[in-house]
């Protein structure tokens, strides 16, 4: 299927993960496409910074890790794409957000695991209050897709949902099933969020004394030492 299938013949855009081959290096990567009927564009491309391995992961074993979160600009405001296991480390959604980024795309692909009291998967309930947290502190809206059916002999989760900025769930698929979930968001509703909590303001003011702080385990003097 072509990006211009995939959008139906209409302008829209896109996100998708995909294992990239670059000069024989793999990545587990993410695109982002712009698609016009005559025309597609290639937005971004995010590679998986964290790679599992432990369970029944053993993805550094045959890929590499992207080196860099980066975040872009679209016709819905500034973005970010976390892949799987990047979004499970506060750090990278608060730098995306930091560095502008108002919603945040999140590809996974996660094996149901564990049972929750009201017989909800764990692993379901562990990624919906992860992402919500995300967005409540940054006032950011966070769209999760998460990939359903079996693959390598793991029961992935499905379960894609959708948060505003203060945290509500306004759309969720359900578990193991193949769907579309459509919600409308209103970008409107990320400048009163964070005029009401402003937790992204003080994050943004203090984080240099954070990460200056000598105590943290960071390479010092630049990138040329980072390379040493």
């Amino acid at each position: 299927m072509t990006w211009r299938e995939a959008s139906g013949g209409q302008t829209a855009d896109l996100a998708a993960g995909f294992f990239e081959n670059d000069a024989g290096t793999y990545y587990n990567s993410a695109v982002y496409v712009h698609v016009e009927s005559r025309d597609e564009r290639i937005v971004h491309v995010h590679r998986k910074m964290f790679l599992p391995t432990y369970g029944v992961f053993d993805e550094e074993r045959f890929l590499s890790r992207g080196r860099h979160l980066g975040v872009f600009e679209t016709d819905f405001g500034r973005m970010a794409l976390l892949l799987c296991e990047d979004a499970c480390h506060a750090i990278t959604a608060t730098l995306a957000a930091v560095k502008g980024a108002r919603v945040l795309i999140v590809p996974s692909a996660s094996p149901g695991r564990g049972i929750e009291g009201e017989g909800e998967l764990a692993s379901i309930t562990q990624w919906r209050d992860t992402l919500r947290l995300a967005a409540i502190e940054h006032g950011i809206y966070v769209i999760y897709a998460g990939l359903t059916g079996f693959e390598g002999g793991k029961g992935m989760t499905g379960s894609s949902f959708i948060v505003d900025p203060r945290g509500s769930v306004l759309v969720r698929a359900p578990a193991t099933e193949a769907c579309i979930i459509r919600a409308d968001l209103d970008l409107r509703e990320i400048d009163r969020a964070r005029a009401t909590l402003p937790l992204l303001g003080d994050l943004a003011a203090a984080l240099p004394d954070l990460l200056l702080d000598p105590e943290l385990p960071l390479p010092r003097g630049g990138r040329d030492a980072a390379d040493r």
